[in-house]
């Protein structure tokens, strides 16, 4: 649903919900958005994120995007026993394949918290949004999550290898109810 230029996901009992877009990226490129949670962390589990480099786009209601990229925010205090959000990065090779890719500072494979839930439950009631942004080179094969509260933190991210390029992203929750806003890829070079 879309209102005021933003973005709904109203129905946090959603498991998958997912919507995708063309944009067509390689190079050095700076993902961002603005997210607005609404309610969901109340029974210790949610997510949202952004799919990128997606080749094609599976249409259907699936962990996976075919060849892509996710990052992942979540909480889970089932496996990370925290009141923290956490982020991931998986690399997608079909509708359920999912493999984990660790950041600089997550290896313990707990990965890096990046915001608590009260946090997050405070801008609620205020109506402030946070702002994600991923910077990710696709030639070199790296990236880069920026702390959304602390600037010059970053968490630093090698994927191993050159990762081409893709023509979608998809905006994607899991149990949560959110609103997107300000969704932009930016090429750098």
């Amino acid at each position: 649903e879309t209102a005021d230029g933003e973005l709904y996901q109203l129905d946090a009992a959603e498991r998958i919900a997912t919507v995708t877009r063309i944009v067509r990226q390689s190079g050095e490129l700076l993902y961002e958005f603005d997210l607005r949670y609404l309610k969901g962390f109340d029974d210790g589990y949610g997510g949202f994120g952004i799919h990128i480099l997606i080749d094609a786009p599976t249409g259907l209601r699936s962990w996976g995007q075919n060849a892509s990229y996710l990052l992942w925010i979540t909480h889970d205090m089932d496996e990370y026993k925290t009141p923290d959000l956490h982020a991931h990065v998986y690399r997608s090779t079909g509708i359920t394949r999912m493999d984990y890719h660790r950041m600089e500072g997550d290896e313990s494979r707990i990965p890096p918290a990046i915001l608590s839930v009260a946090a997050m439950e405070q801008r609620a009631h205020s109506g402030e949004p946070i702002r994600v942004r991923f910077l990710v080179d696709t030639a070199a094969g790296t990236g880069r999550l920026y702390h959304p509260d602390k600037n010059g933190v970053y968490y630093d991210l090698d994927f191993g290898a050159s990762l081409g390029g893709g023509s979608y992203i998809a905006l994607r929750t899991n149990s949560l109810s959110v609103a997107f806003d300000n969704v932009t890829v930016t090429r750098l070079d």
